[in-house]
């Protein structure tokens, strides 16, 4: 049963992956990066003429709203995705996604989907989906022939029915039953006993796909099973006990034969248990000799791979010394080439206020607005040189990780900003508890200063600045979430922000090289974590740091 629930999973994988590379085909067309939506239209419309009746096509951008739809006349209004879940992962995954069963925002039928992501230069550009009818899938089951009074059906990732080969119509769309979810959730399938829907006592055979996460479950009654295992038994016994006589005749008449010979292996084997070379002689026994010979080669095999793993771990050791060596060198390179690209960075500085004091009743106006410009970019160089230096080192720190408590850190990074929150009158809020975690104490201060002080450098000119530092965990891991009422940022803006050097607004308005939170991400990732933003233009910002709660 176990192989036909496997056999029915890979039918279904097989249909949603070929609906997956279509879509990644036709996520190519020239017609999106011209976004000529109208000729992409044509193109899905063309694509559909080869699946079934009420499949669809749809093109939404980050925020769900839906550009063409296949369902409906090119150009006619349309709504946004009803489907959020998958648009937020393909655009956050930048992966294809399977989603759940969902009911269609137009057709109000019932549907699975594939969605992939229309990628760019440098970002996710649109979600393209296909949209196909459960009555597919309801058509791959049927394809299995399965034994008369067997039941087929497809699960979702959450265990909601999708498809089934009795009265779909009446459960599709109903959660499945608690001990199949159960063995589902803790197993990812087995066998288990229970009532079937329709109430009769049954045994259900579940396995999850690890390609769509969906799953096959097959409803076998309980009374056919007892049946044809009763027969079975029936012919077993029979057969066994005649089996049993002649085998019994047989197995008295070489026992003999076979005890002597094993006796010769026995020396043998434990010679090989000693790392040995095993000594056997010829018993005459044909099955003897052979295990005697595995014996003698299995030591020539043992040998050979004790030399190379013996050449292996001294070829590893060998690699991890030069790797140290490349890696202590680089960090001693960007050292000595900050403090080389900084010196000439200060003379320039200092013969430019030399020029400035010397000859400052000499020089116009226009003259002074130029020294002040080249001290400025002087200084602003000599900021950037420190801030890619201090880059480069997250995750090279000598100092080893180490059990942190995050309290600490978030009032060390709070008392760092005190003149920045003096200056700008604004209020930083803590937990009152906070986890321990497994880390480095001064890049995570890092980290939070940086994001506790751009709540309060880019705070709103109509009201102080207050910074909110929550903390949650669950499954696993530690969510500390960093909140502003400051300006936000445009969701069209969530990715660029954590490059190197990327700045959204002039040195004049914000001061800043642009680096800060790239060194957060980097330092989250170090961590074995990520770093995340939501946001709303004129309101505020949220950044979340995910790390893991133990190492």
């Amino acid at each position: 049963m176990l192989g036909t629930a496997h056999m029915m999973g890979l039918s279904i994988d097989r249909q949603m992956v070929g609906v997956r590379a279509a879509l990644e085909a036709l996520a190519t067309s020239p017609s999106l990066r011209q976004k000529d939506f109208a000729g992409f239209y044509q193109q899905s419309r063309l694509l559909l003429s080869g699946y079934p009746q009420d499949s669809n096509i749809l093109l939404a951008d980050r925020a769900g709203q839906q550009l063409v739809n296949t369902f409906l006349p090119y150009g006619y209004p349309l709504p946004r995705r009803n489907n959020a879940q998958a648009v937020e992962k393909v655009f956050h995954d930048s992966q294809p996604f399977y989603s759940d069963l969902f009911i269609g925002s137009i057709s109000g039928k019932p549907y699975v989907g594939v969605d992939v992501p229309v990628v760019g230069e440098h970002e996710v550009l649109y979600d393209l989906a296909a949209v196909i009818p459960t009555t597919t899938l309801d058509k791959v089951l049927s394809m299995g022939r399965l034994p008369d009074h067997w039941i087929g059906a497809v699960l979702d990732s959450k265990g909601i029915l999708a498809a089934r080969t009795l009265n779909s119509e009446q459960f599709v769309g109903k959660l499945s039953t608690p001990r199949v979810l159960k063995l589902l959730e803790e197993h990812g399938g087995g066998i288990v006993e229970g009532p079937s829907f329709e109430g009769e006592p049954s045994v259900f055979v579940a396995q999850r796909s690890p390609e769509t996460n969906f799953a096959i479950v097959l409803v076998v009654p309980l009374e056919l099973l007892n049946a044809e295992l009763r027969q079975w038994m029936m012919w077993s016994v029979l057969g066994g006990g005649a089996l049993s006589i002649v085998g019994l005749a047989l197995a008295m008449g070489i026992a003999g034969s076979i005890a002597s010979s094993i006796q010769s292996l026995v020396a043998a084997a434990e010679a090989l248990g000693r790392d040995e070379e095993p000594l056997t002689q010829a018993s005459g026994l044909k099955e003897a000799d052979e295990v005697a010979a595995a014996l003698h080669n299995a030591h020539l095999l043992l040998t050979r791979r004790e030399r190379e793993r013996q050449s292996a771990v001294g070829d590893l050791a060998e690699s991890n010394r030069l790797l140290a060596g490349s890696n202590a060198d680089l960090e001693q390179f960007a050292y000595v080439a900050s403090h080389d690209l900084r010196q000439p960075l200060r003379m320039v500085a200092s013969y430019v206020s030399l020029l400035e004091r010397r000859y400052a009743d000499q020089l116009d106006a226009e003259a002074h607005e130029f020294i002040g410009f080249a001290t400025q970019g002087a200084k602003r160089m000599d900021r950037l040189i420190v801030d890619l230096l201090d880059y480069s080192r997250i995750g090279r720190q000598e100092r080893p990780m180490e059990q942190v408590s995050i309290a600490e850190v978030l009032d060390e990074a709070a008392r760092n900003l005190g003149p920045a929150l003096e200056d700008c009158g604004g209020k930083i809020l803590l937990p009152a508890e906070a986890p321990m975690l497994w880390g480095n104490r001064e890049e995570l201060v890092r980290l939070f200063q940086n994001l506790i002080g751009n709540g309060l450098k880019y705070h709103s000119p109509n009201r102080p600045p207050v910074v909110e530092v929550s903390c949650d965990g669950k499954e696993g891991k530690w969510q500390i979430a960093v909140n502003d009422n400051g300006i936000g940022i445009e969701p069209a803006y969530f990715d660029r922000i954590f490059g190197i050097f990327q700045r959204l607004h002039t040195e004049s308005a914000y001061d800043g090289t642009g680096i800060g939170l790239a060194v957060c991400r980097k330092v989250a990732e170090h961590h074995g974590g990520f770093i995340t933003v939501s946001s709303e233009p004129g309101l505020g910002s949220r950044f979340t740091v995910v790390l893991p709660q133990s190492a």
